[in-house]
């Protein structure tokens, strides 16, 4: 049974951890499904004809993409490479929040963790290849979230956290919900 939210930090608590649920339900939406981008289908089905070893060698040199792009295409990479730095950004400004100040030095590993394990979850599946590219731009995008921490939100009084939180709730959720529903009416994509 839930106990009524009685004292104002277990407000600020349930704010947090609903942003931070319906983040990660985002960037698993954004990094394993790919945000169900119309050339999805295709995608898929070329990864998942490959082999497992193939499927791996896609991406173990860093930013390959970029210098052998062809002409064109060089900004379409970049843009890629800049929005899997944005997709992780959050994640770097929310995990502080939820881990005690003394084990602050685990952050950074979890950063690594958590896209060592897209990565695999996509090598293994199919739904993509190992990208050491990826690795690094997503823990720079933790990095930085955690740098803007630092700066930005490490002095915030909770009032002020609780109601960032709030909007970015009502703004998260429409989003959260349609990438719920959107993967479910797709999932033959997927399998």
């Amino acid at each position: 049974m839930l106990k009524p939210l009685k004292k104002y930090s277990d407000i600020s608590n349930l704010y947090l951890y609903t942003t931070i649920m319906l983040f990660l339900t985002l960037l698993v939406w954004i990094v394993i499904f790919k945000a169900n981008v119309s050339y999805i289908p295709m995608r898929f089905d070329l990864t998942k004809a490959m082999s497992l070893e193939e499927r791996f060698n896609l991406g173990n040199y860093p930013f390959k993409n970029l210098f052998e792009c062809p002409d064109g295409h060089f900004l379409g990479r970049l843009k890629e490479h800049f929005l899997n730095i944005l997709a992780f950004l959050p994640f770097g400004i929310l995990l502080p929040f939820v881990i005690k100040k003394k084990y602050m030095l685990i952050v950074p590993i979890i950063f690594i963790a958590a896209t060592l394990g897209f990565e695999s979850f996509q090598l293994f599946t199919g739904l993509g290849g190992f990208d050491i590219t990826d690795i690094i731009t997503n823990t720079l995008g933790g990095f930085l979230g955690l740098w803007l921490y630092r700066i930005a939100f490490l002095r915030m009084p909770d009032h002020s956290l609780n109601r960032l939180s709030f909007v970015v709730n009502l703004i998260a959720t429409p989003f959260a919900i349609y990438a719920i529903y959107n993967t479910i009416i797709h999932i033959d994509y997927y399998i």
